[in-house]
């Protein structure tokens, strides 16, 4: 019967196993536009998956979930405190500040947080004022290491909560595509930094991580972890005037989530000391000029950029890429772009996961809507060493197929 068909045909679709797709051209320009806008973020999603990126920003779908709320969310609340006390003291004086000092001051800004965004104290419980006084304490060493950072760095903090919109000089990364039509990819960067070389400005973009998030070159192969180099492309593609022309001196995720180490009886002090600033360290890539290392850290030992140096040459070249191998990376993240955008505008929307070192279905909210089983359909990620990336890398440039 006429009225069965299209089950029929949804239930043919489904058996068959083939890639999930879009067929008419009106509704895919409805749901993504010609000229498409998105977040460095959804881009992730979509190289991750590309069936849970149509079903979250095409569909708009949402996991029935509990409502829940928890007061103190501490990814805002580490951002806003690490931009409030940045602004309002120099490195100079935060140096100053004895641990009650900077205690009370972070105090003070968590509690124009609440004033600002939860409310104020009114009805608040003592577990919520249990949380207030634990985060606050827990931040003290975030902030400390933070500011000593700083202290030994040319890099100087210009620009905080940073949206790439077209605002303030600030515009996100537009790229064209083969049909005239465009992508533009936009965002919010925590911080930018910039160290002034004559008449040269190297810029790095910081990013503060609460969660165990770190920076790896292979991500960047298969279109992961792409977010922190849009942001640095964006801004010194577009930095000419408020910022001056920009030079790219790298991306870096700053741990933000207070360190606790199990104290034995006979465990050496400085080595528990040294450990807990190895958690600290930041991590991601780093521009391989001697004038941006030791502009990042004076003395260039590790302890705060993920670089060491030992008579003027880098112990360890992973968390490096020279000015050739940065500008690789650049266009291999544009071709990315470019390609997710044309692979949408094909209705390409198939169920191919992410799998091996990252597993993009095991907390998928969509899993029950694919109807995949185990690993069928899924592309592997396998985790490379810093030669083997760019080996591929090149390789790809050169004419080779690319990895997704």
């Amino acid at each position: 019967a006429e009225e069965y068909k299209e089950k029929l045909r949804a239930i043919e679709k489904v058996t068959s196993k083939l890639p999930f797709k879009l067929e008419i051209s009106e509704k895919i320009k409805a749901l993504f536009g010609e000229n498409m806008r998105v977040s460095a973020t959804q881009i992730e999603k979509f190289y991750l998956c590309k069936f849970a990126y149509f079903c979250k920003y095409g569909l708009l779908t949402k996991e029935r979930k509990k409502a829940r709320f928890d007061a103190l969310q501490y990814g805002n609340v580490i951002h806003f405190v690490f931009e409030k006390i940045l602004k309002k003291f120099s490195v100079d004086e935060l140096l100053k500040f004895s641990k009650k000092e900077l205690l009370a001051e972070v105090k003070r800004i968590l509690n124009s947080y609440i004033n600002e965004n939860l409310g104020g104290w009114t009805d608040k419980t003592e577990r919520f004022k249990y949380l207030f006084d634990r985060t606050s304490n827990a931040m003290i060493p975030l902030v400390l290491h933070m500011t000593r950072g700083l202290s030994q760095s040319d890099f100087k903090p210009v620009a905080f909560e940073l949206e790439l919109s077209g605002k303030h000089g600030a515009k996100p990364l537009e790229l064209k595509l083969a049909d005239g039509k465009s992508i533009t990819v936009g965002g919010k960067i925590d911080r930018v930094d910039v160290m002034q070389r004559g008449e040269k400005k190297y810029v790095r973009v910081v990013d503060y991580k609460t969660g165990s998030k770190e920076f790896n070159l292979t991500d960047v192969l298969y279109g992961l972890n792409l977010q922190m180099l849009i942001y640095l492309e964006a801004f010194c593609k577009n930095s000419a005037g408020k910022y001056g022309q920009a030079i790219p001196a790298g991306v870096l995720y700053l741990p933000s989530v207070s360190t606790t180490l199990n104290l034995d009886r006979d465990e050496n002090l400085a080595k528990l000391e040294k450990e807990k600033m190895k958690k600290l360290r930041m991590n991601g890539l780093i521009l391989a000029d001697e004038q941006v290392i030791y502009g990042m850290e004076h003395d260039a030992n590790g302890v705060y950029i993920p670089v060491a140096m030992k008579d003027g040459t880098p112990k360890s070249c992973d968390s490096l890429a020279d000015v050739a191998q940065m500008g690789a990376i650049m266009r291999h993240v544009d071709r990315l772009v470019i390609s997710m955008a044309e692979q949408l505008q094909k209705g390409d929307i198939s169920a191919r996961p992410a799998k091996g070192f990252y597993d993009a279905c095991e907390f998928c909210e969509y899993k029950s809507v694919c109807a995949r089983i185990d690993n069928e359909n899924s592309y592997k990620i396998e985790r490379l060493k810093r030669d083997e990336f760019f080996e591929k890398l090149d390789g790809e440039q050169n004419g080779g197929e690319a990895n997704v």
